[in-house]
C-alpha cells in the first residue's frame, strides 16, 4: 500500500531523491577538498566515483514503487497529448464506442433487472406456480406453452391442497378489481383476494400491524383487508394510525389490518390491497376456472415429483368430475419462468443485437486507428529506431485505444441513463416484470469497465500489432506512405468485410422482425376497432346482488350512453373480444328459466 501511495506523490519523491543525491555528492567533494583536492575538482571526482545519478534514480523509482503501473500512467499521458491533437478523429472515436458501449450498457441493466436478480422473497427457488392444462383435444401446434397454462377453479384447488403431499402450503389468487371509498375521493383499485397462507409461502411479513389468519379466511368471515404500500401512501398519506380503521370495498365495510412493505409485489400481479379469498367446497362459482395458485416446495422435493404428485391428483378429478374436468391435467413452474419465461428470450436477442451494435463501432474504431497509424509511421519508425521493442511500440498505441474506450465508456453510461429512462417512459407498451428494479448500479458499471476493456483489445490490438511490425529502414526512405501501406490496405480491407458481414446479420434480422410485426398487426380482427370506445363498470355486490335490479341499472346506464351525441351503438359484454380471457359459460334470455346444467358450470379459461 505504501508502494501504490507513493505513485501519487512522483514529483515530491523526486526532488526529495535527487537533494539525497546531491548531498552524497557534496560529502565525498568535502572529504576530498579536505585531502587537498581544489574544489573543482573534488566535485568532479565525487561525481565520478558516485556514477550515473540519473540511472541511480530510475533504479530507485522501480523499488519505490510499481515499474509496469508507472510506465502505463506515462504511456496515458503520451496518448492524451497525441489524442489532443487530433479532436476530429478523437470525437468520432469516442462517439462511435459510446453508442456501442452505451447500448449493450442499458439491455445489460433490463436484463439484469428481469432476468439476473434473484426474486425478493426467501426460498424463493422453492415457491412454484400451478396451473392447469386444458384437454388435448382443444390444444392446436399453433398455442404456446403459457397457452396451456389455464387458471385453477376453487374446488380443484382445495383438492391438490388436500391431496397432494409434495408441497409444504399452497395458497389461491384471484385478481378482482375493487372500489375503494371511505378515505378521500372514491377510486377503482387492484385488488387481490389471497388465501390466508399466501403470506407465509411467500416469506412476507406486514411493515405494519398483520396479516389474516386462517380464522379469517373462511366463507362469511370478517371483512378485514390489508393495505400495499403504494395505495397506503397515496390514499392515506403514510398515517401509521390507519391499522382497526374502517374502508368501503363495493360499498361494504372492511377493517385495516395492516400494511405491506415497500415494493412488495407478485411478478405476475399488482395489488394495490390484499383481502381473504374465503373460498370453501360447495360455493355456487366451485367450478369457476379462475385462481392462479401459488405453493411452496417441500424441503427436498424436486420439481419432477411435485409434477408427478400433482398430475395423479388431476387424474383423480378428471374422474370424479367429468363434466367440467375430463382429461384436464395440472402442470408445476418455477416462480422465476413464471415470471421471466415469455421474455428472456426476446431479452437474449436484443442483447445479442446490441453486442453486434459494439461489435461494429469497434471494427470502425480499429479502421479509424489504421488511417491514422498510416500517417505515424515516420513517428514510429523514429521510435524504432531509437531502441523501442515491438511489445513497447505495441503497448503505446494500446494506451491510446484504452484512452479511447475510457472515455466512450463514460459517454456511453451517460447515454444508458438516458436509454434507460426511455424504457421506463414506454414500460406500459412494453409490460416487463420486475421492472421496478431498473437501474445503472454498480453491476452495470462493472459491466461497462468489462466492455471498456474487452473494447480495447478488440479494436486496438490489430492496429497495434500491424503498426508495431513497422521496418524503420523501409518507413524512414519511404516517408511512412508506401512501405507498410499495402498490408495496411489488406488488413482494412479485410476489417471492412468482417463489418459488413455482422451489419447484414443485423440488418437481416431486423427485416425479419419488422416482417413478424407487419404480419401480427396486419392480422384481420374480423370487426372494426378505430370508432369504438371501452370502459369498465363494476357493480357492488351488496346493492346491485340481485340480477334483474343489475340489468336494470346496466339498461339505464346504456340508454343515457346512447342519448349522447355522436354515439351509434352501445352495448355491455362480460369480457371484451381479443384481451386473452374468455368465459366458457353460455347465455340465457331472462324471461325463461336458466338451465339447470348451466348453473354453476362457468369456466373461465385463458386460451
Amino acid at each position: 500500500m505504501s508502494r501504490f501511495g507513493q505513485l501519487f506523490r512522483r514529483r515530491r519523491l523526486d526532488s526529495e531523491l535527487a537533494q539525497e543525491i546531491a548531498a552524497h555528492i557534496e560529502e565525498k567533494a568535502d572529504e576530498l577538498a579536505e585531502a587537498g583536492m581544489s574544489r573543482e575538482k573534488a566535485l568532479l571526482a565525487a561525481r565520478a566515483r558516485f556514477g550515473n545519478s540519473t540511472a541511480v534514480l530510475e533504479q530507485s523509482r522501480e523499488v519505490w514503487s510499481f515499474a509496469a503501473v508507472e510506465s502505463l500512467l506515462r504511456d496515458l499521458r503520451i496518448s492524451a497529448r497525441g489524442l489532443r491533437r487530433t479532436p476530429l478523429f478523437t470525437a468520432v472515436a469516442v462517439a462511435t464506442l459510446a453508442l456501442g458501449i452505451g447500448a449493450d450498457a442499458a439491455i445489460f441493466s433490463l436484463m439484469d433487472a428481469v432476468l439476473l436478480r434473484p426474486l425478493p422473497f426467501p426460498q424463493a427457488d422453492r415457491i412454484v406456480v400451478l396451473w392447469e392444462r386444458p384437454p388435448k383435444t382443444v390444444k392446436t401446434a399453433s398455442l404456446g406453452s403459457r397457452n396451456q397454462q389455464n387458471p385453477a377453479s376453487p374446488a380443484n384447488f382445495l383438492d391438490w391442497r388436500d391431496r397432494t403431499r409434495s408441497f409444504d402450503r399452497m395458497a389461491a389468487i384471484s385478481v378482482f378489481p375493487m372500489g375503494l371509498s371511505g378515505f378521500g375521493e372514491p377510486r377503482e383499485v387492484d385488488a387481490l383476494q389471497v388465501s390466508a397462507s399466501f403470506f407465509r409461502i411467500l416469506g412476507v411479513r406486514p411493515l405494519l400491524g398483520r396479516a389474516f389468519d386462517m380464522s379469517e379466511d373462511v366463507p362469511h368471515g370478517p371483512r378485514v383487508v390489508v393495505l400495499g404500500f403504494g395505495l397506503w401512501q397515496r390514499q392515506f398519506g403514510g398515517d401509521r394510525t390507519v391499522i382497526g380503521r374502517t374502508v368501503r370495498l363495493h360499498d361494504e365495510p372492511y377493517t385495516i389490518l395492516g400494511v405491506m412493505p415497500e415494493r412488495f409485489d407478485l411478478p405476475f400481479a399488482h395489488a394495490d390491497l390484499l383481502v381473504p379469498i374465503q373460498i370453501a367446497r360447495g360455493m355456487d362459482s366451485d367450478e369457476g376456472r379462475y385462481l392462479n395458485v401459488i405453493a411452496k416446495l417441500k424441503p427436498g422435493v424436486s420439481m419432477a415429483r411435485a409434477q408427478a404428485d400433482l398430475s395423479a391428483v388431476a387424474r383423480q378429478i378428471s374422474v370424479e368430475r367429468p363434466y367440467v374436468s375430463r382429461d384436464w391435467d395440472a402442470g408445476v413452474v418455477s416462480l422465476y419462468e413464471q415470471t421471466t419465461g415469455e421474455i428472456s428470450t426476446a431479452l437474449l436477442l436484443l442483447f445479442g443485437a446490441v453486442t453486434f451494435v459494439l461489435l461494429i463501432a469497434a471494427v470502425n474504431v480499429a479502421n479509424l486507428l489504421l488511417m491514422r497509424g498510416t500517417g505515424r509511421q515516420r513517428e514510429i519508425a523514429l521510435r524504432a529506431a531509437l531502441g523501442a521493442s515491438r511489445s513497447r511500440i505495441a503497448i503505446q498505441l494500446l494506451a491510446e485505444s484504452l484512452l479511447l474506450s475510457i472515455a466512450g465508456a463514460a459517454l456511453g453510461v451517460a447515454l444508458a441513463f438516458a436509454g434507460l429512462r426511455a424504457i421506463v417512459v414506454s414500460l406500459p407498451a412494453l409490460a416487463l416484470p420486475r421492472i421496478e428494479g431498473l437501474q445503472v448500479d454498480a453491476r452495470v458499471l462493472a459491466f461497462s469497465v468489462v466492455l471498456c476493456l474487452g473494447s480495447t483489445f478488440l479494436f486496438g490490438l490489430v492496429p497495434a500489432l500491424a503498426f508495431s511490425r513497422t521496418d524503420p529502414d523501409e518507413a524512414l526512405k519511404q516517408g511512412g506512405l508506401r512501405g507498410a501501406s499495402r498490408g495496411h490496405r489488406r488488413m482494412r480491407g479485410l476489417l471492412v468485410v468482417a463489418e459488413v458481414a455482422v451489419s447484414l446479420v443485423l440488418l437481416v434480422g431486423a427485416g425479419l422482425l419488422g416482417r413478424s410485426f407487419l404480419n401480427q398487426t396486419g392480422v384481420s380482427r374480423g370487426f372494426r376497432t378505430d370508432q369504438i370506445l371501452t370502459m369498465r363498470m363494476f357493480f357492488a355486490p351488496a346493492r346491485y346482488y340481485d340480477d334483474h335490479r343489475r340489468a336494470r341499472y346496466l339498461d339505464q346506464i346504456l340508454a343515457r350512453v346512447r342519448a349522447l351525441p355522436g354515439v351509434a351503438a352501445a352495448s355491455s359484454a362480460h369480457f371484451l373480444p381479443m384481451v386473452g380471457v374468455v368465459s366458457g359459460s353460455g347465455f340465457h334470455r331472462m324471461d325463461q328459466p336458466e338451465p339447470a346444467r348451466a348453473r354453476g358450470r362457468a369456466p373461465i379459461t385463458s386460451l
